[in-house]
C-alpha cells in the first residue's frame, strides 16, 4: 500500500512539475522519460531532495530547535547561497501569482534542490551529521530543516504532496 502510494505522488509529481515548470506563454511537447528524471528538472528529483532533508533530520533525532549562534556558524558561499536563495522565496511566490506564473516557483525549488544536493553530497568540505563541531552541525541541521520546508510549501503550491521517505 505505501508503495503504491508512493509511486502515484512520484508519477503525479512528475507530470504536474513538468507541465508548470513551463511559462503558460511557451508551447512544449511532454516527454513523459525527461518528467522522471530524478537527476534533472523534475518533481521527483525535488521529492528526492525533500526525503533527503527530512532523513538527515530523523538521523539526527528531529527538528533542530532554532538557535541564531548556530546558524551564524554557516558561512561557506555554499551555504550562504542557500540562506539568500531561501530570503527569497516569498518574493519568488508573489512574482510567480502576479503574473499568474508557477514556472517559476517550479525553477525555484530546482535551483534549491541543486544547491542542497550539493551541499549534502560534499561530506568533506560539508558534513551535516557527521559534523564534529556541535553548533555548526546545528546550524547545517536548521539549513537542511529550512531548504526541507520551503521544498515542502513550493510543492505544495505546485499541488505536489510530498513523501518523507523515497
Amino acid at each position: 500500500e505505501e508503495v503504491a502510494l508512493g509511486a502515484e505522488r512520484i508519477g503525479l509529481a512528475a507530470l504536474k512539475y513538468y507541465l508548470l515548470k513551463f511559462s503558460p506563454r511557451k508551447s512544449f511537447e511532454y516527454d513523459p522519460k525527461e518528467s522522471i528524471d530524478f537527476l534533472g528538472q523534475t518533481g521527483p528529483y525535488c521529492l528526492f531532495n525533500y526525503a533527503r532533508t527530512r532523513s538527515l533530520l530523523r538521523k539526527a533525532g528531529g527538528e533542530p530547535e532554532l538557535d541564531f549562534t548556530a546558524l551564524d556558524q554557516l558561512g561557506t558561499d555554499r551555504e550562504l547561497e542557500i540562506v539568500r536563495s531561501l530570503a527569497q522565496f516569498t518574493e519568488v511566490v508573489a512574482w510567480a501569482a502576479k503574473s499568474l506564473d508557477p514556472s517559476r516557483i517550479a525553477e525555484y525549488l530546482f535551483d534549491l534542490c541543486k544547491s542542497f544536493a550539493f551541499i549534502f553530497s560534499d561530506k568533506e568540505n560539508h558534513p551535516i551529521a557527521t559534523c564534529t563541531d556541535p553548533q555548526l552541525r546545528h546550524g547545517r541541521l536548521l539549513l537542511a530543516a529550512a531548504v526541507g520546508n520551503t521544498v515542502k510549501t513550493g510543492l505544495a503550491l505546485l499541488g505536489i504532496e510530498v513523501l518523507e521517505e523515497m
